[in-house]
């Protein structure tokens, strides 16, 4: 259990604490009758890659990238859990983001992660980079695609994942990745630090200006919303009227606007998921050599029967039909 929970470890972080931020990445001016997901940049992606072991000539082997890898029952099946990070990676984003994989007709590691931010080996610095990583097989950490592509086959095989197939029918990996902020309540928005508070009615957005850390400076202005609609807006004239117009069309909010709760979640929160799945085929077959040809028997031999036989078995296996 220790190893399947590794990566949260990495960052103690209780989820439902996301609520409390907000992301950088948010972008206005907002639209307040949509539902819409604001979170649009420094997301992410993950991949199941299918594996095979592949002789390189030299009496080694190599792992080789293969989408029509075959499940054999009882035999392993091989793949890789591979995650993208885009350029600007959101911080929050990730904070809120978890990893899930799960297996059917197979007996593997299925597991879940607490937060994706700070997890082992994931660098967030190059922030301009789109990065890749592969995770190891125990959990414990990640490696950048670049440096596992460096690695001798013996090194990438502790980033290989296997499982015993015990269903070759039914035999798929899906990996998810999920990031939500449903509850936003304060943080940064673009260029300023909001709070809100919606438990109460009337409800009320401050917008304030940020420090260089991205806390919250000076109050800017405070929008009052009574019965889901604007009613009052209180601005401090701490930077001017040149400011509060950019304010105005950023957060697009005047007198009258109706706004409710579940409007400013959607606008300062969001809800992304991707997800990726790979499912073996089921037609495989034992491991032949593709040199190898079976000599067709002379006319009259008594083995032209039994050869007629094995070949129509062996078409009617390739056409996938069944005894």
């Amino acid at each position: 259990m220790k190893k399947i929970f590794a990566i949260a470890l990495a960052l103690v972080m209780v989820l439902s604490m996301a609520s409390a931020f907000a992301s950088a990445c948010v972008t206005g001016p907002f639209n307040w009758s949509a539902t819409a997901t604001a979170a649009n940049c420094g997301k992410g992606k993950v991949e199941v890659v299918p594996y095979v072991k592949v002789n390189d000539g030299c009496g080694g082997y190599v792992w080789q990238e293969n989408t029509c890898a075959a499940a054999i029952n009882s035999e392993n099946v091989h793949y890789a859990i591979k995650l993208t990070v885009e350029p600007k990676a959101d911080n929050e984003w990730w904070k809120a983001a978890t990893l899930k994989v799960e297996l059917k007709g197979l007996k593997g590691n299925a597991f879940q992660s607490g937060s994706m931010a700070g997890s082992p080996g994931i660098e967030w610095a190059e922030e301009d980079d789109t990065l890749e990583y592969y995770l190891k097989s125990d959990l414990s950490t990640w490696v950048k695609a670049s440096d596992w592509k460096d690695m001798s086959s013996k090194e990438q095989a502790a980033y290989i994942f296997n499982a015993k197939v015990t269903d070759a029918g039914k035999a798929k990996v899906c990996a998810t990745l999920k990031s939500k902020l449903a509850a936003y309540t304060e943080g940064v928005l673009g260029n300023y630090y909001v709070k809100v508070e919606t438990s109460k009615n009337p409800m009320t957005i401050e917008v304030y200006s940020k420090k260089v850390d991205g806390s919250k400076d000076k109050l800017l202005v405070k929008y009052t919303i009574k019965d889901e609609r604007v009613t009052g807006i209180d601005w401090t004239n701490q930077c001017g009227a040149d400011d509060y117009n950019t304010i105005k069309t950023y957060f697009n909010l005047e007198i009258g606007t109706p706004v409710t709760a579940k409007a400013i979640n959607d606008n300062f929160g969001w809800d992304n998921k991707v997800e990726s799945c790979f499912q073996w085929s089921k037609e495989g077959a034992a491991i032949t050599n593709p040199d190898c040809t079976i000599e067709i028997p002379k006319t009259g031999d008594v083995s032209v029967v039994a050869y007629a036989v094995m070949a129509l078995v062996a078409a009617a296996g390739a056409m996938g039909l069944k005894k």
